[in-house]
Parts: structure tokens; C-alpha cells; sequence
């Protein structure tokens, strides 16, 4: 199944926001043999009207690792509003996959 996690960090006034937040995604089982799932980033411009799509980015569950968050770990990811093969911007970002006890692997 899918699992969702929304953030609540919004960044007011800025054209270079900077979120520092960590979201928990709980009860995420992967079985033996399979593969962990992309992470979908979502983006919005929010105001006080309305929230509008600026485009999402995919990261492959290969590039996410267990360092310490750094900004000299992150790397640039494209954002696109429905193709990923024409990226309208990009994301600097660094994101961490940090498994749990029992809670990231089902035996």
C-alpha cells in the first residue's frame, strides 16, 4: 500500500525557502525481496488566496541514505509539473531513509 506524510513547515516571503523538518512515516512494511518505495515531493506556492502547484520531485529510494543531515550531502533533484522528462526547476535537498526497528522491515 502507499503511505503519505505532510509537512507543516511554510515559509513566508521567500524565493529560496528553507525547511528543516522531519516527518515520520509509520507502519511502513517491505517485504523480503522487494524494493522500498520512491519518495514524491510535492511542491506549492502557498499565499493568502490559494496554494498553487509549482511541481514535485521524485527521488529513487537508491539515493536516499542514513547520514546525518549535511549541506554538503544534498544534491540538486528536478521538479516537473506532470513529465519528468522536462523538469520546469529543480530542488536542492537532502533526504535521509531512517528505519526503526520492525517498523521499516516486515520479517
Amino acid at each position: 500500500g502507499s503511505k503519505a506524510c505532510k509537512g507543516r513547515v511554510v515559509c513566508h516571503q521567500t524565493t529560496a525557502p528553507l525547511w528543516n523538518e522531519l516527518l515520520i512515516v509509520r507502519d511502513v512494511r517491505i517485504a523480503e525481496g522487494e524494493k522500498f518505495p520512491n519518495l514524491n515531493v510535492i511542491l506549492y506556492d502557498w499565499n493568502v488566496i490559494k496554494a498553487d502547484y509549482l511541481g514535485r520531485a521524485l527521488i529513487s529510494a537508491n539515493e536516499l541514505d542514513d547520514l546525518p543531515p549535511a549541506a554538503s550531502n544534498a544534491q540538486w533533484y528536478n521538479v516537473f509539473t506532470s513529465n519528468p522528462e522536462s523538469p520546469g526547476g529543480q530542488i536542492l535537498a537532502d533526504f535521509q531513509l531512517v528505519r526503526i526497528g520492525s517498523e521499516a522491515m516486515a520479517d
